[in-house]
């Protein structure tokens, strides 16, 4: 089994870690952060492309169940 190291745990580095573990890659997560914040990504704006990442990963409708969009 091919393994990964992703380094950060951000939303590209968490979504990068799931495409790899689906595809069958045992990852390993690194975060500079001691410990969890609260309030650490507490908004998280996600522009259409973000949007078709999500869909791919199959969190896009448990995203947007508890959304407030955006028009403008």
């Amino acid at each position: 089994m091919p393994r990964a190291l992703v380094i950060g745990g951000g939303v590209a580095g968490s979504a990068t870690a799931m495409f790899l573990a689906a595809d069958g890659w045992d990852v390993e997560i690194f975060e500079s952060a001691a410990k969890p914040d609260d309030y650490a990504g507490a908004f998280l704006n996600v522009a259409t492309n973000g949007l078709a990442v999500l869909e791919a990963l199959g969190l896009r409708d448990r995203l947007l169940s508890d959304a407030h969009p955006l028009r403008t």
